[in-house]
Protein backbone atom coordinates (compact mmCIF):
# COMPACT_ATOMS: atom_id res chain seq x y z
CA UNK A 1 0.00 0.00 0.00
CA UNK A 2 1.20 3.44 -1.26
CA UNK A 3 2.35 6.34 1.43
CA UNK A 4 -0.31 8.58 0.63
CA UNK A 5 -3.19 6.36 0.59
CA UNK A 6 -5.53 6.85 3.42
CA UNK A 7 -6.52 4.47 6.32
CA UNK A 8 -9.41 2.77 7.09
CA UNK A 9 -10.13 4.74 10.24
CA UNK A 10 -10.53 7.70 8.11
CA UNK A 11 -11.41 6.97 4.86
CA UNK A 12 -14.65 8.87 2.75
CA UNK A 13 -17.06 6.09 1.85
CA UNK A 14 -20.06 6.98 -0.44
CA UNK A 15 -22.32 4.56 -0.57
CA UNK A 16 -25.08 3.67 -3.29
CA UNK A 17 -27.99 1.54 -2.41
CA UNK A 18 -31.69 1.89 -1.88
CA UNK A 19 -33.33 2.61 1.34
CA UNK A 20 -34.39 -0.89 3.17
CA UNK A 21 -35.38 -2.64 5.74
CA UNK A 22 -34.25 -6.18 7.74
CA UNK A 23 -31.65 -6.26 4.83
CA UNK A 24 -27.80 -6.91 4.49
CA UNK A 25 -27.92 -3.14 3.00
CA UNK A 26 -28.48 -1.50 6.37
CA UNK A 27 -26.17 -3.63 8.65
CA UNK A 28 -23.29 -3.32 5.91
CA UNK A 29 -24.51 0.84 6.26
CA UNK A 30 -23.90 0.74 9.82
CA UNK A 31 -20.41 -1.68 9.71
CA UNK A 32 -19.10 0.83 7.21
CA UNK A 33 -20.19 3.99 9.66
CA UNK A 34 -18.22 2.48 12.48
CA UNK A 35 -14.91 2.70 10.98
CA UNK A 36 -14.83 5.69 7.72
CA UNK A 37 -17.38 8.34 7.26
CA UNK A 38 -20.24 7.63 5.21
CA UNK A 39 -22.64 9.63 3.05
CA UNK A 40 -25.27 7.34 1.72
CA UNK A 41 -26.89 8.14 -1.86
CA UNK A 42 -30.07 6.42 -3.04
CA UNK A 43 -33.67 6.12 -3.89
CA UNK A 44 -35.84 5.88 -0.81
CA UNK A 45 -37.77 2.99 0.35
CA UNK A 46 -40.80 1.21 -1.66
CA UNK A 47 -43.16 1.78 1.27
CA UNK A 48 -45.94 -0.14 -1.23
CA UNK A 49 -43.52 -3.11 -1.62
CA UNK A 50 -43.56 -3.29 2.01
CA UNK A 51 -47.64 -3.01 1.53
CA UNK A 52 -48.23 -5.59 -0.80
CA UNK A 53 -46.13 -8.18 1.11
CA UNK A 54 -48.12 -7.49 4.75
CA UNK A 55 -44.94 -5.89 5.95
CA UNK A 56 -46.04 -2.25 6.83
CA UNK A 57 -44.61 -2.77 10.85
CA UNK A 58 -41.06 -3.21 9.01
CA UNK A 59 -40.45 -0.17 8.43
CA UNK A 60 -39.65 1.24 12.05
CA UNK A 61 -36.53 -0.65 11.02
CA UNK A 62 -35.97 1.27 7.63
CA UNK A 63 -32.30 3.58 7.73
CA UNK A 64 -33.03 6.34 5.76
CA UNK A 65 -30.40 7.50 3.14
CA UNK A 66 -28.89 10.80 3.72
CA UNK A 67 -29.41 12.10 0.18
CA UNK A 68 -32.42 10.72 -1.45
CA UNK A 69 -31.76 10.02 -5.62
CA UNK A 70 -33.14 7.55 -8.01
CA UNK A 71 -30.54 8.53 -10.51
CA UNK A 72 -28.35 5.41 -11.52
CA UNK A 73 -25.59 8.11 -13.38
CA UNK A 74 -22.89 8.84 -11.37
CA UNK A 75 -22.45 12.36 -12.61
CA UNK A 76 -25.88 13.15 -11.59
CA UNK A 77 -25.21 11.59 -8.54
CA UNK A 78 -21.43 13.03 -7.58
CA UNK A 79 -23.05 17.11 -8.05
CA UNK A 80 -25.52 15.75 -5.39
CA UNK A 81 -22.62 15.19 -2.47
CA UNK A 82 -22.08 18.33 -0.26
CA UNK A 83 -19.36 20.91 -1.41
CA UNK A 84 -16.23 19.89 -0.52
CA UNK A 85 -16.85 16.18 0.59
CA UNK A 86 -14.97 14.10 -1.83
CA UNK A 87 -15.27 10.13 -1.17
CA UNK A 88 -11.98 8.17 -1.20
CA UNK A 89 -13.86 5.06 -2.20
CA UNK A 90 -17.46 4.37 -3.69
CA UNK A 91 -19.53 1.42 -2.42
CA UNK A 92 -22.17 -0.11 -4.58
CA UNK A 93 -24.44 -2.38 -2.60
CA UNK A 94 -27.09 -4.96 -4.02
CA UNK A 95 -30.60 -3.18 -3.09
CA UNK A 96 -32.46 -3.34 -6.07
CA UNK A 97 -31.89 0.28 -7.12
CA UNK A 98 -30.88 1.81 -10.52
CA UNK A 99 -28.25 0.38 -12.51
CA UNK A 100 -25.42 2.35 -11.61
CA UNK A 101 -24.28 4.14 -14.94
CA UNK A 102 -20.63 5.86 -15.36
CA UNK A 103 -19.01 4.31 -12.70
CA UNK A 104 -15.58 4.29 -14.32
CA UNK A 105 -15.64 7.55 -13.99
CA UNK A 106 -15.54 7.72 -10.63
CA UNK A 107 -11.83 9.30 -9.99
CA UNK A 108 -11.27 6.22 -6.76
CA UNK A 109 -11.36 2.83 -6.66
CA UNK A 110 -14.62 1.20 -6.33
CA UNK A 111 -16.48 -1.67 -4.83
CA UNK A 112 -19.66 -3.58 -5.50
CA UNK A 113 -21.38 -5.92 -3.06
CA UNK A 114 -23.71 -8.90 -4.61
CA UNK A 115 -25.63 -10.72 -2.55
CA UNK A 116 -28.28 -12.46 -4.40
CA UNK A 117 -26.56 -12.65 -7.31
CA UNK A 118 -28.11 -16.60 -7.92
CA UNK A 119 -31.22 -15.46 -8.82
CA UNK A 120 -30.97 -11.92 -10.57
CA UNK A 121 -29.00 -11.88 -13.77
CA UNK A 122 -29.22 -8.04 -13.35
CA UNK A 123 -26.32 -8.35 -10.78
CA UNK A 124 -23.63 -9.49 -13.94
CA UNK A 125 -24.72 -6.04 -15.23
CA UNK A 126 -24.63 -4.05 -12.37
CA UNK A 127 -21.03 -4.97 -11.49
CA UNK A 128 -19.42 -4.81 -15.06
CA UNK A 129 -18.03 -0.94 -13.95
CA UNK A 130 -16.64 -1.62 -10.73
CA UNK A 131 -13.06 -2.11 -9.63
CA UNK A 132 -13.58 -4.81 -7.14
CA UNK A 133 -16.59 -7.19 -6.51
CA UNK A 134 -17.77 -9.31 -3.89
CA UNK A 135 -20.07 -11.96 -4.45
CA UNK A 136 -22.10 -13.54 -0.93
CA UNK A 137 -22.35 -16.80 -2.32
CA UNK A 138 -18.73 -18.70 -3.07
CA UNK A 139 -19.69 -20.10 -6.57
CA UNK A 140 -20.35 -16.86 -8.20
CA UNK A 141 -17.58 -15.53 -7.93
CA UNK A 142 -15.87 -17.29 -10.84
CA UNK A 143 -19.08 -16.62 -12.88
CA UNK A 144 -19.10 -13.38 -12.61
CA UNK A 145 -15.70 -13.47 -13.65
CA UNK A 146 -16.24 -15.28 -16.63
CA UNK A 147 -18.58 -12.81 -17.15
CA UNK A 148 -16.45 -9.88 -17.44
CA UNK A 149 -15.98 -8.59 -13.82
CA UNK A 150 -12.34 -8.49 -12.66
CA UNK A 151 -11.12 -8.69 -9.13
CA UNK A 152 -14.52 -10.78 -8.32
CA UNK A 153 -14.02 -12.40 -4.86
CA UNK A 154 -16.14 -14.31 -2.37
CA UNK A 155 -17.39 -12.41 0.61
CA UNK A 156 -19.66 -13.75 2.97
CA UNK A 157 -22.80 -12.54 4.29
CA UNK A 158 -22.39 -11.82 8.47
CA UNK A 159 -24.13 -11.08 11.29
CA UNK A 160 -24.30 -7.71 13.00
CA UNK A 161 -23.92 -7.83 17.25
CA UNK A 162 -26.10 -4.81 17.41
CA UNK A 163 -28.56 -6.68 15.64
CA UNK A 164 -28.28 -10.22 16.59
CA UNK A 165 -27.55 -10.97 20.27
CA UNK A 166 -28.81 -13.48 23.07
CA UNK A 167 -32.21 -12.64 24.57
CA UNK A 168 -33.80 -14.16 28.21
CA UNK A 169 -36.37 -16.54 26.52
CA UNK A 170 -37.54 -20.02 27.59
CA UNK A 171 -38.03 -22.15 24.30
CA UNK A 172 -41.64 -22.90 23.25
CA UNK A 173 -41.43 -24.58 20.64
CA UNK A 174 -38.98 -27.74 19.25
CA UNK A 175 -37.75 -25.62 16.05
CA UNK A 176 -38.24 -21.55 15.48
CA UNK A 177 -38.26 -20.18 12.38
CA UNK A 178 -38.20 -16.77 11.26
CA UNK A 179 -38.14 -15.07 7.85
CA UNK A 180 -39.81 -15.77 4.44
CA UNK A 181 -41.50 -18.80 3.44
CA UNK A 182 -44.14 -17.80 0.65
CA UNK A 183 -42.56 -16.54 -2.08
CA UNK A 184 -42.22 -19.38 -4.99
CA UNK A 185 -38.21 -19.78 -4.68
CA UNK A 186 -39.13 -20.62 -0.83
CA UNK A 187 -41.68 -24.00 -1.93
CA UNK A 188 -38.50 -26.48 -0.66
CA UNK A 189 -38.07 -24.54 2.53
CA UNK A 190 -41.93 -24.47 3.46
CA UNK A 191 -42.45 -28.38 2.53
CA UNK A 192 -39.00 -29.30 4.88
CA UNK A 193 -40.54 -27.47 7.20
CA UNK A 194 -44.13 -28.89 6.96
CA UNK A 195 -42.46 -32.48 7.17
CA UNK A 196 -41.01 -31.32 10.35
CA UNK A 197 -44.44 -29.99 11.86
CA UNK A 198 -45.45 -33.74 10.98
CA UNK A 199 -43.80 -34.70 14.37
CA UNK A 200 -42.33 -31.53 16.60
CA UNK A 201 -43.97 -28.07 17.07
CA UNK A 202 -42.60 -25.50 14.29
CA UNK A 203 -43.11 -22.12 15.18
CA UNK A 204 -42.77 -19.47 12.16
CA UNK A 205 -42.79 -15.85 12.33
CA UNK A 206 -42.33 -13.65 9.34
CA UNK A 207 -40.57 -10.62 8.94
CA UNK A 208 -38.92 -9.60 12.05
CA UNK A 209 -36.02 -7.37 13.35
CA UNK A 210 -34.26 -5.88 16.16
CA UNK A 211 -34.84 -7.62 19.81
CA UNK A 212 -38.05 -9.09 18.16
CA UNK A 213 -36.15 -11.10 15.67
CA UNK A 214 -33.76 -12.50 18.37
CA UNK A 215 -36.89 -13.45 20.04
CA UNK A 216 -38.24 -15.03 17.69
CA UNK A 217 -35.50 -17.45 17.08
CA UNK A 218 -34.80 -18.14 21.09
CA UNK A 219 -38.39 -19.06 20.89
CA UNK A 220 -36.98 -22.81 19.73
CA UNK A 221 -34.52 -25.23 21.06
CA UNK A 222 -33.19 -24.98 18.31
CA UNK A 223 -33.33 -22.62 14.78
CA UNK A 224 -34.37 -24.33 11.57
CA UNK A 225 -32.48 -22.83 8.45
CA UNK A 226 -33.66 -23.80 4.93
CA UNK A 227 -31.49 -21.86 2.01
CA UNK A 228 -32.74 -21.22 -0.69
CA UNK A 229 -30.24 -22.33 -4.21
CA UNK A 230 -28.20 -23.79 -1.95
CA UNK A 231 -26.60 -20.45 -0.40
CA UNK A 232 -25.45 -19.50 2.74
CA UNK A 233 -27.75 -16.73 4.02
CA UNK A 234 -27.96 -14.59 6.46
CA UNK A 235 -29.54 -16.30 9.10
CA UNK A 236 -26.55 -19.07 9.65
CA UNK A 237 -25.09 -15.84 10.60
CA UNK A 238 -27.74 -14.40 12.60
CA UNK A 239 -28.70 -17.15 14.74
CA UNK A 240 -25.29 -17.99 15.68
CA UNK A 241 -24.92 -14.71 17.03
CA UNK A 242 -27.56 -14.87 18.54
CA UNK A 243 -26.85 -17.94 20.46
CA UNK A 244 -28.73 -20.74 18.95
CA UNK A 245 -28.16 -23.92 17.92
CA UNK A 246 -28.52 -23.84 14.06
CA UNK A 247 -30.15 -26.83 11.97
CA UNK A 248 -29.50 -25.89 8.44
CA UNK A 249 -29.26 -27.77 4.81
CA UNK A 250 -25.99 -29.45 4.05
CA UNK A 251 -25.89 -28.86 0.25
CA UNK A 252 -24.84 -25.06 1.23
CA UNK A 253 -21.52 -26.49 1.11
CA UNK A 254 -21.97 -25.63 -2.63
CA UNK A 255 -21.19 -21.88 -1.52
CA UNK A 256 -18.49 -22.24 1.27
CA UNK A 257 -20.79 -23.42 4.54
CA UNK A 258 -18.30 -26.15 5.52
CA UNK A 259 -15.57 -23.88 5.03
CA UNK A 260 -17.15 -21.52 7.43
CA UNK A 261 -18.42 -23.54 9.67
CA UNK A 262 -17.39 -27.20 11.21
CA UNK A 263 -20.75 -29.49 11.16
CA UNK A 264 -20.94 -30.80 14.66
CA UNK A 265 -19.13 -27.82 16.26
CA UNK A 266 -21.02 -24.73 14.87
CA UNK A 267 -24.61 -26.30 13.40
CA UNK A 268 -26.11 -29.75 12.81
CA UNK A 269 -26.81 -30.49 9.32
CA UNK A 270 -29.29 -32.29 7.48
CA UNK A 271 -30.24 -33.68 3.48
CA UNK A 272 -33.78 -34.31 2.54
CA UNK A 273 -33.14 -38.33 3.00
CA UNK A 274 -32.01 -37.38 6.74
CA UNK A 275 -34.17 -34.46 8.07
CA UNK A 276 -36.04 -36.67 10.43
CA UNK A 277 -33.45 -38.95 11.79
CA UNK A 278 -31.03 -35.41 12.38
CA UNK A 279 -34.33 -33.55 13.92
CA UNK A 280 -34.25 -36.33 16.13
CA UNK A 281 -30.86 -36.45 17.35
CA UNK A 282 -31.06 -32.93 17.95
CA UNK A 283 -33.78 -32.69 20.33
CA UNK A 284 -32.89 -35.35 22.02
CA UNK A 285 -29.48 -34.25 23.30
CA UNK A 286 -29.81 -30.83 25.24
CA UNK A 287 -25.71 -30.48 25.74
CA UNK A 288 -25.01 -31.23 22.13
CA UNK A 289 -27.71 -28.23 21.26
CA UNK A 290 -25.97 -26.09 24.19
CA UNK A 291 -22.02 -26.85 23.07
CA UNK A 292 -23.27 -25.94 19.03
CA UNK A 293 -24.62 -22.74 20.19
CA UNK A 294 -21.83 -21.45 22.57
CA UNK A 295 -19.05 -23.07 19.69
CA UNK A 296 -20.81 -21.17 16.74
CA UNK A 297 -21.03 -17.59 19.13
CA UNK A 298 -17.72 -17.67 19.83
CA UNK A 299 -16.55 -18.18 16.26
CA UNK A 300 -19.34 -15.46 14.29
CA UNK A 301 -18.36 -13.07 16.67
CA UNK A 302 -14.87 -13.52 15.83
CA UNK A 303 -14.47 -13.98 12.40
CA UNK A 304 -17.74 -13.29 10.88
CA UNK A 305 -19.68 -9.93 11.67
CA UNK A 306 -20.46 -6.80 9.02
CA UNK A 307 -17.55 -5.14 10.69
CA UNK A 308 -15.07 -7.70 9.37
CA UNK A 309 -16.80 -7.58 6.20
CA UNK A 310 -16.99 -4.03 5.80
CA UNK A 311 -13.17 -3.94 6.73
CA UNK A 312 -12.13 -6.22 4.14
CA UNK A 313 -13.81 -4.31 1.21
CA UNK A 314 -11.89 -1.34 2.37
CA UNK A 315 -8.70 -3.54 2.36
CA UNK A 316 -9.16 -4.31 -0.88
CA UNK A 317 -10.09 -0.56 -2.11
CA UNK A 318 -6.61 0.78 -0.50
CA UNK A 319 -4.63 -1.72 -2.55
CA UNK A 320 -6.20 -0.38 -5.08
CA UNK A 321 -5.76 3.44 -3.98
CA UNK A 322 -2.95 5.22 -5.66
CA UNK A 323 0.10 6.82 -3.93
CA UNK A 324 -1.85 10.46 -4.94
CA UNK A 325 -5.32 10.10 -3.94
CA UNK A 326 -7.11 12.30 -6.79
CA UNK A 327 -8.83 15.48 -5.26
CA UNK A 328 -11.65 15.72 -8.07
CA UNK A 329 -15.05 13.56 -8.23
CA UNK A 330 -14.52 12.51 -11.93
CA UNK A 331 -11.78 11.79 -14.17
CA UNK A 332 -11.83 14.07 -16.84
CA UNK A 333 -9.10 14.47 -18.59
CA UNK A 334 -8.47 13.38 -22.37
CA UNK A 335 -5.34 11.01 -22.45
CA UNK A 336 -5.02 7.47 -21.64
CA UNK A 337 -2.85 7.75 -18.33
CA UNK A 338 -6.57 9.76 -17.01
CA UNK A 339 -8.41 7.12 -17.29
CA UNK A 340 -5.72 3.80 -16.74
CA UNK A 341 -7.86 1.50 -14.37
CA UNK A 342 -7.01 1.11 -10.74
CA UNK A 343 -5.66 -2.18 -9.98
CA UNK A 344 -3.49 -2.61 -13.37
CA UNK A 345 -0.17 -4.22 -12.52
CA UNK A 346 0.67 -5.31 -16.08
CA UNK A 347 -0.23 -4.05 -19.53
CA UNK A 348 1.04 -3.77 -23.07
CA UNK A 349 1.02 -0.42 -24.80
CA UNK A 350 0.45 -0.85 -28.42
CA UNK A 351 1.78 1.95 -29.90
CA UNK A 352 3.62 3.22 -27.37
CA UNK A 353 1.96 5.94 -27.09
CA UNK A 354 0.72 6.52 -23.17
CA UNK A 355 1.68 9.47 -21.92
CA UNK A 356 3.51 8.42 -18.25
CA UNK A 357 6.82 6.28 -18.22
CA UNK A 358 7.18 3.29 -16.57
CA UNK A 359 8.65 4.56 -13.41
CA UNK A 360 5.65 7.61 -13.23
CA UNK A 361 3.71 4.36 -13.25
CA UNK A 362 5.05 2.31 -10.23
CA UNK A 363 4.10 5.22 -8.36
CA UNK A 364 0.16 4.24 -9.02
CA UNK A 365 0.98 0.13 -8.57
CA UNK A 366 2.41 -0.71 -12.18
CA UNK A 367 4.58 -3.70 -11.85
CA UNK A 368 5.38 -3.89 -15.89
CA UNK A 369 4.20 -2.24 -18.81
CA UNK A 370 5.50 -3.57 -21.95
CA UNK A 371 5.82 -1.74 -25.38
CA UNK A 372 4.55 -2.76 -28.84
CA UNK A 373 5.35 -0.46 -31.34
CA UNK A 374 3.82 0.07 -34.77
CA UNK A 375 6.57 2.24 -36.32
CA UNK A 376 10.55 1.64 -35.97
CA UNK A 377 11.41 5.10 -35.50
CA UNK A 378 8.75 5.82 -32.37
CA UNK A 379 9.59 2.78 -31.02
CA UNK A 380 13.41 3.68 -30.87
CA UNK A 381 13.08 7.42 -29.15
CA UNK A 382 10.14 5.98 -26.62
CA UNK A 383 11.76 2.54 -25.75
CA UNK A 384 13.33 3.96 -22.41
CA UNK A 385 9.58 4.54 -21.05
CA UNK A 386 9.08 0.57 -21.06
CA UNK A 387 10.05 -2.14 -19.31
CA UNK A 388 10.55 -4.53 -22.07
CA UNK A 389 9.65 -4.00 -25.78
CA UNK A 390 7.67 -6.50 -28.22
CA UNK A 391 6.52 -6.58 -32.16
CA UNK A 392 3.39 -6.31 -33.29
CA UNK A 393 1.62 -8.09 -34.22
CA UNK A 394 1.95 -10.09 -30.26
CA UNK A 395 4.44 -13.52 -31.04
CA UNK A 396 2.22 -16.82 -30.15
CA UNK A 397 2.49 -17.67 -26.78
CA UNK A 398 2.69 -13.80 -25.26
CA UNK A 399 2.14 -13.88 -21.50
CA UNK A 400 -1.12 -12.74 -20.26
CA UNK A 401 -1.65 -8.91 -18.62
CA UNK A 402 -4.34 -6.99 -16.91
CA UNK A 403 -4.77 -4.15 -19.55
CA UNK A 404 -4.13 -3.15 -23.49
CA UNK A 405 -3.99 0.41 -23.83
CA UNK A 406 -3.57 1.98 -27.51
CA UNK A 407 -3.68 5.70 -28.50
CA UNK A 408 -4.61 6.49 -32.11
CA UNK A 409 -3.99 2.55 -33.19
CA UNK A 410 -5.58 4.03 -37.00
CA UNK A 411 -2.71 6.70 -37.63
CA UNK A 412 -0.18 4.19 -37.09
CA UNK A 413 -2.22 1.93 -39.33
CA UNK A 414 -3.40 -0.51 -37.43
CA UNK A 415 -7.40 -0.99 -37.72
CA UNK A 416 -9.77 -1.54 -34.86
CA UNK A 417 -10.98 -5.49 -35.67
CA UNK A 418 -6.66 -6.10 -35.72
CA UNK A 419 -6.15 -4.32 -32.45
CA UNK A 420 -8.92 -6.35 -31.09
CA UNK A 421 -8.31 -9.38 -31.82
CA UNK A 422 -4.94 -8.99 -31.19
CA UNK A 423 -5.71 -7.79 -27.60
CA UNK A 424 -7.94 -10.50 -27.12
CA UNK A 425 -5.35 -13.07 -26.89
CA UNK A 426 -3.77 -11.89 -24.20
CA UNK A 427 -6.36 -10.89 -21.81
CA UNK A 428 -8.00 -13.35 -19.65
CA UNK A 429 -11.86 -12.94 -18.45
CA UNK A 430 -12.62 -9.51 -16.73
CA UNK A 431 -9.27 -7.88 -18.92
CA UNK A 432 -9.08 -4.73 -19.61
CA UNK A 433 -9.08 -2.54 -22.94
CA UNK A 434 -8.29 0.73 -23.07
CA UNK A 435 -8.28 2.86 -26.21
CA UNK A 436 -8.34 6.46 -27.09
CA UNK A 437 -9.36 7.76 -30.86
CA UNK A 438 -10.46 11.03 -32.42
CA UNK A 439 -13.54 11.28 -32.90
CA UNK A 440 -12.54 11.68 -37.25
CA UNK A 441 -11.26 8.36 -37.06
CA UNK A 442 -14.37 6.94 -35.11
CA UNK A 443 -16.32 8.25 -37.74
CA UNK A 444 -14.03 7.21 -40.24
CA UNK A 445 -14.46 3.53 -39.68
CA UNK A 446 -18.24 3.77 -38.87
CA UNK A 447 -18.57 3.46 -34.76
CA UNK A 448 -18.67 7.57 -34.51
CA UNK A 449 -18.89 8.99 -31.37
CA UNK A 450 -22.18 6.83 -30.40
CA UNK A 451 -22.06 4.87 -27.15
CA UNK A 452 -24.48 2.30 -28.50
CA UNK A 453 -22.51 1.17 -31.88
CA UNK A 454 -19.32 1.03 -29.71
CA UNK A 455 -21.43 -0.96 -27.12
CA UNK A 456 -23.11 -3.24 -29.91
CA UNK A 457 -19.10 -3.80 -31.87
CA UNK A 458 -17.18 -4.35 -28.22
CA UNK A 459 -19.77 -6.93 -27.46
CA UNK A 460 -19.86 -8.99 -30.82
CA UNK A 461 -15.51 -8.92 -29.84
CA UNK A 462 -16.48 -10.16 -26.65
CA UNK A 463 -15.87 -7.21 -24.51
CA UNK A 464 -18.37 -5.48 -22.61
CA UNK A 465 -18.50 -1.36 -22.75
CA UNK A 466 -18.02 0.28 -19.62
CA UNK A 467 -16.39 3.49 -20.40
CA UNK A 468 -17.12 5.63 -23.08
CA UNK A 469 -15.83 9.62 -22.93
CA UNK A 470 -15.94 12.39 -25.33
CA UNK A 471 -13.32 14.76 -24.41
CA UNK A 472 -11.03 17.69 -26.51
CA UNK A 473 -7.39 16.99 -26.11
CA UNK A 474 -4.71 19.61 -25.51
CA UNK A 475 -4.51 20.44 -28.95
CA UNK A 476 -8.68 21.08 -29.09
CA UNK A 477 -9.07 17.76 -30.92
CA UNK A 478 -12.49 15.99 -30.13
CA UNK A 479 -11.43 12.50 -28.90
CA UNK A 480 -13.08 9.25 -27.53
CA UNK A 481 -11.42 7.21 -24.25
CA UNK A 482 -13.39 3.80 -25.01
CA UNK A 483 -12.66 1.27 -22.42
CA UNK A 484 -13.53 -2.35 -22.36
CA UNK A 485 -13.70 -5.38 -20.24
CA UNK A 486 -13.45 -8.97 -22.19
CA UNK A 487 -15.73 -11.94 -21.08
CA UNK A 488 -15.43 -15.38 -21.44
CA UNK A 489 -19.43 -16.19 -21.85
CA UNK A 490 -21.97 -14.07 -21.88
CA UNK A 491 -24.56 -13.54 -19.82
CA UNK A 492 -27.41 -15.80 -21.11
CA UNK A 493 -25.06 -18.62 -21.22
CA UNK A 494 -24.36 -17.96 -17.84
CA UNK A 495 -27.72 -17.70 -16.25
CA UNK A 496 -28.73 -20.91 -17.64
CA UNK A 497 -26.42 -22.92 -15.88
CA UNK A 498 -27.16 -21.01 -12.94
CA UNK A 499 -30.63 -22.09 -12.90
CA UNK A 500 -29.76 -25.80 -13.98
CA UNK A 501 -27.43 -25.71 -10.71
CA UNK A 502 -28.70 -24.10 -8.59
CA UNK A 503 -32.59 -23.98 -9.45
CA UNK A 504 -34.92 -21.22 -7.33
CA UNK A 505 -38.66 -22.32 -7.67
CA UNK A 506 -40.59 -21.57 -10.89
CA UNK A 507 -37.86 -18.97 -12.80
CA UNK A 508 -35.60 -19.35 -14.98
CA UNK A 509 -32.99 -17.76 -16.61
CA UNK A 510 -33.05 -14.37 -18.09
CA UNK A 511 -31.18 -12.82 -20.83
Amino acid sequence: MSGGAPSTERSRVLVLARENVLHWTTLYIAAFREIAEVITVGPALRLENLAEQGWQDTVRWRVPNDIISDSGDYLELAALLPEGWRPDFVVGIHSSGPRYRNIARVAVPTAYISVDTWHDPEEFKQARGFDAVFCAQRAFAEYLREGGVPRAEWLPLGCSPAHHFPVEQPPVHDFSFAGIAFFKVNRQRVARMRRLGERYDVGMYGALGGEDYCRALASGKAVFNSSVAQDVNMRVFEVMACGRPLFTNRDAAANGLEELFEEGRHYWGYDDDDLMAQAERLMTDDALRETLAENARVEVLAKHTYRHRAEAVLDTLLKLQPDKPSDTLLREGARLADHLPFGVRTFYDIGMGLERSRVSLRHAGVERVIGVPLDAAGAAARAGRYDAVLTWPLPEGTPHVDAVVSAHPMRQGLGLPDLVAGARTVLGAGGELLLLVSAADAEACGLGADASRWDAWLYEQRFHLILFHAATDAAGEPVLLVRGRHYRRDLLDISTEIFERFPGGDIGPLE
